[in-house]
């Protein structure tokens, strides 16, 4: 579940009771919170995306996904799992 890849590494969850799953990936990355909405949560969700800040942090969700950046590495959670917004928080405010 967790590969290394061209400076990225993802991690795979699947759901035990059903075949939904997500990635959290990472990478090194010299973007702010503006250059990521700007750059690829912006394209990425056409418009149609929520923003929550909490620990310092800015994170982006839109559809089943979510992208944040925090100490020069950018986070992005794919999948079509049904995370609600208080999970994704949780998970980026422990990165």
């Amino acid at each position: 579940p967790v590969a290394y890849s061209g400076g990225q590494v993802s991690m795979k969850f699947k759901a035990t009771a059903g075949p939904q799953q997500f990635a959290l990936n990472q990478s090194k990355s010299s973007w702010d919170s503006t250059a990521l909405l700007a750059n690829y949560v912006d394209p990425a969700s056409k418009g149609d995306y929520s923003t929550y800040s909490d620990a310092g942090i800015t994170v982006y969700t839109f559809g089943s996904n979510a992208a944040w950046v925090n100490g020069g590495i950018l986070y992005t959670l794919d999948g079509d799992a049904p995370l609600s917004n208080d999970q994704i928080r949780h998970i980026a405010t422990s990165m």
